[in-house]
C-alpha cells in the first residue's frame, strides 16, 4: 500500500501563478496535510484525496497517473490510511511548497492493527481561491516505523533570488543531474544534493543528509523527466517522470524538489522513487 503508467508524451512546463501578499508561513503547509489526513480518518480516502487534489495533480501507480481520474475510479474502502508530516518548506512567494512524513495502512479501520507502513511526499501549490492543495503525492513501503511521528521540521523561508527562473532552469538542474548520475550515483547525489536532502526508496528508511547518496546507490535508476515547476519566487521547483530500475524492462516513477542554492544554482531538497524495494546493503 503506498499513498501513490502513464507518462506525458511531451515535457510540459507550467508557469506559476503570482507570488500572493501574505508572508509565507510554512506551518500552512503543516495544517493542510493534517487536514488532508483528518478528511481521510472521518470520510475516507477516496472522498479526502478528492477534497484536496489540485488541478492537474498526479499520484504515483507506480508511475505517475491523473490523480482525480485514478480516485474517481477508486471503490469504497473500510481501510484507514493515516500519516504525519515531519518536514515542510514553502517557497518564498507562498504558493508552492512539499511535505514528507510517515505513513500507516489498518486495512480494518482505525481499530485495527497497523499491517503496512511508508513515507509518503507532497507537492502543494495554491489554488485560485488561495487554497492548498496538492500537485504530486507519492508514496513508498518500508518495515514498521521506529516510533511516533517527530515534530515537524519547519525550513525557514529563504530570500527569493534576484534571477528570473523558469521551468525550463529547473529542467536544466534535472538534466545536469541525469548526466552526472550515468557516471556515478553516488558522485551525482554528493555533488548536486542538498546537505540537508531527504531520500525516500521502496523497502528503506528515510535517508537523509550523508547517508542519501549510499541509499540511492543500492537502487541504481535512469530518469526520464515528464514535467517540472517553478515557484513565483523562483526558489522551489520539482520535476516528476518515470524512474527505470538498472536492468528492468517497467518503469516505475519519481519527484525530485529542487531548491536554489545560495547564489547560483541548484540542489537536489526531496528526492523520491517508486518501483521495486532497493536492494540490502
Amino acid at each position: 500500500m503506498t499513498r501513490h503508467m502513464l507518462v506525458p508524451p511531451l515535457l510540459v512546463f507550467h508557469l506559476a501563478m503570482p507570488a500572493p501578499q501574505m508572508a509565507p508561513d510554512p506551518g500552512s503547509l503543516v495544517e493542510a496535510e493534517r487536514a488532508f489526513a483528518r478528511d481521510a480518518a472521518e470520510k475516507g480516502m477516496r472522498a479526502a484525496f478528492l477534497a484536496h487534489l489540485g488541478k492537474g495533480s498526479v499520484v504515483f501507480e507506480p508511475g505517475p497517473v491523473d490523480a482525480r481520474a485514478t480516485w474517481e475510479a477508486h471503490g469504497s474502502n473500510p481501510g484507514l490510511l493515516s500519516w504525519e508530516p515531519e518536514h515542510a518548506e514553502i517557497a518564498a512567494s507562498g504558493e508552492m511548497g512539499w511535505t514528507t512524513g510517515p505513513w500507516e495502512f489498518r486495512p480494518g479501520g482505525a481499530a485495527d492493527e497497523p499491517a503496512a507502513f511508508g513515507e509518503y511526499a507532497s507537492v502543494w501549490r495554491k489554488d485560485a481561491s488561495g487554497a492548498w492543495k496538492f500537485a504530486v503525492d507519492v508514496g513508498v513501503p518500508h518495515g514498521p516505523h521506529d516510533g511516533p511521528p517527530a515534530e515537524p521540521v519547519l525550513a525557514p523561508v529563504r530570500a527569493a533570488p534576484a534571477i528570473a527562473t523558469t521551468p525550463a532552469d529547473v529542467l536544466a538542474a534535472e538534466r545536469a543531474f541525469v548526466a552526472a548520475a550515468r557516471a556515478g550515483i553516488a558522485p551525482a547525489y554528493r555533488q548536486h544534493g542538498a546537505a540537508g536532502i531527504l531520500l525516500l526508496r521502496p523497502g528503506a528508511a528515510r535517508a537523509e543528509g550523508a547517508a542519501a547518496a549510499a541509499l540511492a546507490a543500492r537502487q541504481p535508476l535512469a530518469w526520464e523527466p515528464a514535467e517540472a515547476f517553478v515557484s513565483a519566487a523562483g526558489d522551489l521547483g520539482y520535476v516528476y517522470g518515470a524512474a527505470i530500475p538498472a536492468g528492468a524492462e517497467d518503469s516505475a516513477g519519481y519527484l525530485r524538489v529542487w531548491r536554489r542554492r545560495t547564489g547560483e544554482g541548484w540542489e537536489i531538497a526531496l528526492d523520491v522513487a517508486t518501483g521495486p524495494p532497493v536492494e540490502a546493503p
